[in-house]
């Protein structure tokens, strides 16, 4: 007879025949099966592997011909998430971080696109602040001035995720990962841990949480915490009221939620649940604005006035001889506007060189970009 004696590293276990020391006869064929927890994968098996069939294998056989030990290697999981955003404001996260948590590093696609970083965390009052780093688990906004696909990668979050809510008031928060329902997430404070309704019933966190609708004139989809709440997507950012402080937020990542829409709260909302408003006031520059105006020259008929690469609301054009003397100004809502090449009363401008600016509305912020030149030629 002959022993196995058979270990794991962290991340994972052997299933069959288990761990520990076992005995067979010579010749016995063994059924090998390693399994890696959430977040870990298998690598291989290592030690006196001359005789199990595949060592790359997580489910392999060894053949005792000898005394034998052997371990089952595992690594953290590395993997790759992405999500494409539109232009505008975004309540956002992200699923995880690699090595460098530094906003630059995690939204590198952002700048690689030629655009600003515009992030913003909310750590309490006064107010927003750009962040130092970027938590999986928290929530930021994140200002867009066009389509842009985001791509995260770095080790998978693995058994649960903390996230310290340390001053009783709002936070901005999210989930690693993939989606978690909110009725499995769990908080945890004086030593205690609680369930969903637990933390709501003893006054650890208000019964509302909300997520950012552009298209909701108050910018806020209320859940509620009490009635079909739904789940946390990985990518989102979620307003969350603590009632006390030093409250922390248990997210569990063993298995991921089926997506499921949170029920809207129809009640009234008291003034004390209500979120801070989104960072709209916020300045969104220095921005280098893309302006033409085609064509120019303007030999006949009409010039288009055209801002691109930002999601602008308004546009407001003013035009000025080499006097200085304002010639023109209209606006209109979008990012063009046509001009007729003809001054305040509709009567054709002479033959000569002209100059223009434009103002333009970003997320509720008025931009307005130097002189330019335009040639009206007849």
């Amino acid at each position: 007879e002959y022993t196995l004696s058979i270990s794991s590293t962290e991340g994972g276990s052997v299933t069959v025949p288990g761990e520990g020391t076992f005995t067979y006869a010579h010749g016995t064929v063994v059924d090998l099966k390693a399994v890696a927890t959430t977040g870990y994968a298998f690598v291989e098996w290592t030690g006196d592997i001359g005789t199990i069939a595949d060592v790359n294998a997580a489910t392999t056989t060894i053949t005792m011909l000898g005394d034998y030990s052997i371990t089952t290697e595992f690594a953290r999981e590395d993997v790759e998430f992405v999500r494409v955003f539109g232009p505008g404001w975004h309540l956002m996260s992200v699923p995880l971080v690699g090595a460098d948590t530094h906003p630059t590093a995690v939204f590198s696609d952002v700048l690689d696109s030629g655009q600003p970083l515009l992030v913003y965390a909310w750590p309490g009052n006064p107010g927003y602040v750009t962040p130092g780093e970027i938590d999986p688990g928290r929530g930021y906004w994140l200002y867009l001035m066009r389509e842009v696909a985001i791509e995260v990668d770095g080790d998978a979050p693995t058994g649960s995720y903390s996230t310290l809510l340390s001053a009783a008031g709002w936070h901005l928060v999210s989930t690693p990962r993939w989606p978690i329902a909110w009725k499995d997430v769990r908080f945890r404070h004086g030593g205690d841990e609680r369930n969903l309704a637990e933390a709501i019933d003893e006054g650890l966190i208000g019964k509302l949480a909300y997520r950012y609708d552009a298209a909701l004139d108050d910018w806020y989809f209320p859940i509620d915490l009490t009635d079909a709440p739904g789940t946390l997507d990985a990518w989102t950012g979620y307003w969350l009221k603590t009632l006390v402080g030093n409250v922390t937020m248990v997210i569990p990542l063993g298995t991921p939620s089926a997506p499921t829409s949170a029920a809207a709260y129809t009640g009234v909302i008291p003034q004390e649940l209500q979120p801070p408003a989104p960072p709209q006031s916020l300045q969104v520059g220095p921005i280098e604005l893309a302006v033409s105006n085609h064509p120019n020259p303007v030999t006949a008929g009409e010039t288009t006035f055209t801002v691109t690469g930002v999601a602008v609301e308004h546009i407001a054009v003013r035009v000025f001889d080499l006097s200085g003397r304002e010639v023109w100004q209209g606006q209109e809502e979008g990012s063009s506007l046509v001009w007729g090449a003809a001054n305040a009363k509709g009567r054709p401008l002479a033959n000569g060189v002209y100059l223009y600016y434009v103002e333009v509305r970003v997320a509720g912020n008025e931009l307005r970009t130097g002189l330019e030149k335009l040639l009206i030629v007849r």
